[in-house]
């Protein structure tokens, strides 16, 4: 190929022959390292997701001590105390990411109206249910440690603190 350009142009710099994948990587290449930005700002929100429900779970388990004492005081075991904060727990982040994917939904569903593309849907129901799959993850992650922080409530010293 060069030295079919060659003969019509005889300066290299001014024909240049790369491979289409080299041409294609070169184009893609800001698109790929946005990618990469927006993932790791995705994990970063992540993280501090987790650790924030985690600080707030724990707060709020450490103010219901007397309640699960009592429960474990009349014959509530261990893995119904963690089943019933893991239960709780995830019935609020439902909500929440419930509420959530519905605005998405219809703010997406509008921006789809008007932005017409030929081989893309903004509205891809996969996508959210991949994000509703990894809030409920995310949720039991965070809720898991601080349920079972509450199973080691002694009962005898709940209710003599209670008299």
């Amino acid at each position: 190929m060069q030295e079919i350009l060659g003969r019509v142009v005889s300066d290299p710099q001014i024909s240049e022959v790369l491979p289409l994948k080299e041409m294609r990587d070169l184009q893609m290449y800001p698109m790929e390292a946005a990618s990469w930005v927006g993932s790791l700002l995705g994990a970063v929100a992540l993280v501090l997701s987790v650790t924030g429900l985690y600080g707030v779970l724990t707060y709020a388990i450490s103010q219901r001590r007397k309640e699960i004492g009592i429960r474990m005081a009349l014959g509530a075991t261990a893995a119904a105390v963690v089943r019933l904060v893991l239960t709780q727990s995830t019935r609020l982040a439902g909500i929440g990411a419930l509420i959530g994917a519905a605005g998405t939904f219809a703010a997406l569903t509008m921006l789809n109206a008007v932005i017409h593309l030929a081989a893309i849907s903004l509205v891809d129901i996969g996508a959210f249910g991949a994000g509703l799959t990894l809030i409920f993850a995310a949720t039991v992650v965070a809720a898991y440690q601080p349920a079972r922080s509450a199973t080691r409530v002694d009962p005898a010293e709940t209710l003599r603190a209670d008299a």
